[in-house]
Order: structure tokens, then sequence, then C-alpha cells
């Protein structure tokens, strides 16, 4: 299984050296629209482009922009067109990985609130 995803990360490199697709799905992951701890259900995908940071619109006009790199990515992105304006939303895989990401990211919070707990409480004996 690793060496299949190390095969397909290296298939997917740009060729200009920029990132690589599944690098630039990762940022669009954390880029997604919140409300509080909530994923936003769907947002147009007009008023997403606009709030994203322009070196990430630079490398999304690579590859056609942010519909069209939604499009093209499935299994991560849902686009569609609601009342005429284009829409996107997250793909229960895209959710899935949200949460495990948060939740790694709080644990690892965690064990450096221990590990300096721990070593404050270490200092206080000396």
């Amino acid at each position: 299984k690793k060496m299949i995803r190390n095969v397909s990360v290296l298939l997917q490199r740009s060729t200009s050296g920029g990132p690589t697709v599944p690098q630039i799905v990762g940022r669009l992951l954390d880029l997604f629209p919140q409300s509080g701890e909530r994923v936003v259900g769907k947002t147009s995908v007009g008023k997403w482009a606009s709030s994203l940071p322009d070196e990430v619109s630079e490398v999304l006009t690579q590859h056609g922009g942010l519909a069209k790199f939604a499009s093209a990515n499935p299994n991560f992105f849902h686009v569609s067109k609601e009342n005429g304006t284009l829409t996107v939303s997250l793909t229960s895989l895209s959710t899935g990985l949200l949460q495990q990401k948060k939740f790694k990211e709080a644990q690892r919070l965690e064990k450096a609130n221990e590990k300096r707990r721990s070593f404050s409480g270490d200092r206080r004996r000396f």
C-alpha cells in the first residue's frame, strides 16, 4: 500500500516544481469554510475562491481554477450547480480526513502540555 501511495504521489508531481495535487488538496481542505468547529456543508465556489490566500489562488490558476480543480478531484470535493450558482462541498472522505487531522492535532497539543507540566514539576524538585 505504501509503495502504491508513493508512486501515485510521484506521478502527480507538478512539472513546474510547484506543489503536488495531494498537497493542494490538503491545503484546500484546511481552508474550507468552517463555522466554529464544524465544516460548512456547502459554499459557493466564488465565495470560497475569494477567501483563499493569493499563493493558493495562483496555484489553482495553473489547474484551471478552483471549480475545475475541485471537479477533477471527486474523491475530495463535490461540485454542483444550485439555482445557477456553482457550489462545492466536501465528500465524506474529506470530512473524515479533517476530523482525523483535528484529532491528531489535539493529541499532539495534549502531549506537549503534559511534557510542559512534567518539566515544570521536575524543576520544582531541584
